[in-house]
């Protein structure tokens, strides 16, 4: 049997559940179409990243507060363009036009406030490298320079130290700077506005040493650490008091003086006082010889007066009249003694003969001769123009003798003289007054 469709029968019942079908897929579809466009709405509104350096500083966009917001500081912004503007109490302030990309997630935006740089040298006139600028001579201390958040570097040259350049850097983001002994790198906010401080001391280099080795020095008060009494450590531009000494040594000082680079040696010899005592070897107890002459190393002392002398050997001579000269060795050490004794042997008594006429007048040219008790005979020499004659002869009694140019044998007298140490005087006469 075939069946047949009308207007009221089931034709009619499926085409109106097509067009409500139909209906709901095309809502459906419009309020997605919403949504999406909404979305995309959201997802590409940029967000603008504003810092600045130092922080803390008020944005204005297209002239409006922002409220609530210092830097660093994040907006929402739409695709356009904009004038942002920070302010900062005690720095200029700083605007700059940016247009924001609708393809940007994220734009990042930085600004370097200006902040002055103070840099001070000894000696100055020394030439600033400031990243990478050529800055001028020191002193600065009105120089403005950018805040930027990287590490700058900061080099000094000085004509005097070629050699020996300052380096060092400032890291405003962390805080962190570098420099050395020679170089202080700083920010200083005292006054409220951020300020960078830089202050270098040019060098040089410094050999010191000190014998004896186990001896110490001290520079500008402070001890330094010696290897085998010598060390090398840097100077700066200035004056400096060096000092070195050891127990049992004189202490010796010296001003070093640092105005160029070039490289500077000092040594330091330490001495110690010591005296030399000089006594005769025959009485006792001992009695010191005052009048000796003593030489160390050619350097004339006086006896029993303190010296002073550095660690070494040396040689000392020591005479004096009436003593038989020495040569004597002296070891000077850091526990050798303060005081050295030498004994000198007596030497012959010196002798001086007088030979006068009758009448006391000189008589030249006069041979002259001694005899011993032991019967010893001496040649003595001939009197000089004032009839006498200088020479030495051992202690003890003798007899005399005269021979003139017109005798023809020698003349001894009667009289018998003592010859003593230290000095004797014998008057020899000729002839009846």
């Amino acid at each position: 049997m075939t069946q047949v469709y009308t207007d009221k029968g089931p034709t009619a019942s499926w085409t109106g559940s097509i067009v409500a079908t139909v209906g709901v897929v095309l809502g459906l579809a419009l309020v997605l179409a919403a949504v999406a466009g909404r979305c995309d709405s959201i997802v590409r509104r940029p967000t603008v990243s504003i810092n600045s350096y130092p922080p803390g500083a008020t944005v204005y966009v297209d002239g409006k507060l922002q409220l609530h917001k210092k830097t660093p500081a994040r907006l929402r912004l739409t695709n356009g363009e904009y004038n942002i503007e920070l302010r900062l109490p005690l720095y200029p302030p700083l605007a700059r036009h940016v247009v924001v990309n609708v393809h940007k997630i994220v734009e990042n935006y930085d600004f370097a406030f200006q902040v002055p740089l103070h840099v001070a040298t000894q000696p100055e006139s020394a030439e600033v490298i400031w990243d990478d600028m050529d800055l001028g001579m020191t002193p600065l201390d009105s120089v403005e320079v950018d805040a930027k958040p990287d590490p700058m570097p900061i080099v000094l040259r000085h004509s005097g130290f070629t050699d020996r350049p300052l380096r060092g850097s400032l890291n405003l983001s962390t805080g962190a700077s570098t420099g050395g002994a020679f170089l202080d790198v700083r920010s200083d906010t005292t006054s409220g506005r951020l300020r960078w401080v830089v202050d270098g001391v040019f060098y040089t280099i410094c050999s010191l040493s000190v014998t004896p080795r186990d001896g110490q020095i001290a520079l500008d008060g402070r001890a330094l650490v010696l290897s085998d009494g010598a060390v090398t450590c840097s100077l700066g531009y200035g004056e400096h008091r060096v000092t070195a000494g050891r127990g049992g040594f004189q202490s010796q000082s010296a001003s070093v003086n640092v105005n160029c680079g070039q490289e500077l040696v000092r040594k330091f010899r330490l001495v110690r006082e010591v005296a030399v005592h000089v006594f005769d070897s025959v009485p006792e107890p001992d009695v010191e010889v005052s009048s000796a002459a003593i030489t160390v190393d050619g350097q004339t002392v006086s006896e029993g007066a303190p010296f002073r002398l550095p660690p070494g050997d040396y040689e000392l001579s020591i005479g004096a009249n009436g003593f038989e000269s020495a040569l004597e060795s002296m070891v000077v050490t850091t526990t050798s003694p303060s005081s050295y004794t030498v004994y000198l042997r007596r030497g012959p008594p010196s002798l001086r003969v007088y030979v006068a006429s009758g009448l006391g007048d000189p008589l030249v040219s006069v041979q002259v001769w001694a005899r011993s008790s032991y019967g010893e005979e001496t040649d003595l020499n001939r009197t000089g123009t004032d009839g006498s004659l200088e020479t030495s002869l051992s202690e003890g009694s003798y007899e005399f003798a005269t021979q003139s140019q017109s005798d023809t044998a020698k003349v001894w007298g009667s009289a018998t003289f003592e010859v003593k140490w230290p000095r004797a005087e014998v008057l020899l006469t000729r002839g009846a007054p």
